[in-house]
């Protein structure tokens, strides 16, 4: 006994363990710890009647957003909000084709070392209208509006047609492709350079795209590093990387 008495033993109780919880949670408490989110990129929906998601985007969290670089600064790619409005359309709509038009960028996010940027993305169903908002964490109050475009469910199923055939000139290597790029300003790092090989020509472009091993494609439906490569082969038409340097 600790107290210096007589210690006497006493026996277990004879009936089996419970081992039942009694840790009790608000409704909304309950909701942020126990349920993880559906697409990482869109985040988890707040409570309410309209449909809205909250995010919070840093490039320890997301590692791959540190290799898409513009210009030395990494700035959240446009496959980013894409990928996002995408996933909330597959969560209100459901697993049907998607369409989206009017899309737009409105201001371009520069995301530095560490910072933790906030994401509220607003879907108005009636009006097939999102928009995606974001803020500095502990930083100004004000939100800005980043992104949105004109999301619906579609029938349209456009057959696609790879125009391989109809380009001439020999196919360039991913490397030399990248190696053209990075002279347009554009510092595509491991995690965005996706485009095996590409033939560009003056007026149509295209490529063998493959997921970089250090991408998951987990939890997306238009992975940002691999819809970003189909928009690299738009860029290089522009900037002319044809590959026909050396």
């Amino acid at each position: 006994s600790a107290a210096g008495g007589i210690a006497r033993a006493e026996g277990l109780p004879t009936y089996p363990w419970q081992l039942a919880p009694y840790w009790r949670h608000s409704e909304e408490a309950a909701e942020l710890l126990q349920k993880s989110a559906e697409f990482p990129l869109l985040g988890k929906r707040s409570p309410g009647p309209d449909p809205i998601w909250t995010n919070e985007v840093s490039l320890g969290a997301f590692p791959y957003l540190r290799d898409h670089v513009v210009g030395g600064d990494v700035v959240f790619p446009a496959a980013g909000f894409i990928e996002i409005m995408l996933c909330a359309g597959r969560e209100i709509f459901g697993d049907v084709p998607l369409e989206i038009e009017d899309f737009e960028i409105l201001a371009a996010l520069f995301v530095g070392t560490d910072e933790h940027v906030l994401f509220s993305t607003r879907l108005d169903v009636d009006r097939h209208l999102v928009h995606i908002r974001t803020r500095t964490r502990d930083g100004a109050s004000e939100w800005t509006i980043r992104a949105s475009a004109q999301i619906r469910p579609t029938d349209i199923r456009p057959e696609l047609r790879l125009p391989r055939d109809e380009l001439s000139g020999a196919p360039t290597s991913g490397d030399d492709f990248y190696a053209q790029t990075a002279l347009a300003g554009f510092g595509y790092g491991p995690a965005f350079r996706a485009i095996a090989s590409a033939t560009v020509a003056a007026h149509s472009a295209a490529g063998v795209i493959a997921a970089p091993e250090q991408v998951s494609l987990e939890g997306s439906l238009a992975h940002p590093c691999l819809l970003d490569a189909a928009l690299q082969l738009t860029i290089a038409m522009v900037t002319g990387a044809r590959g026909d340097a050396a």
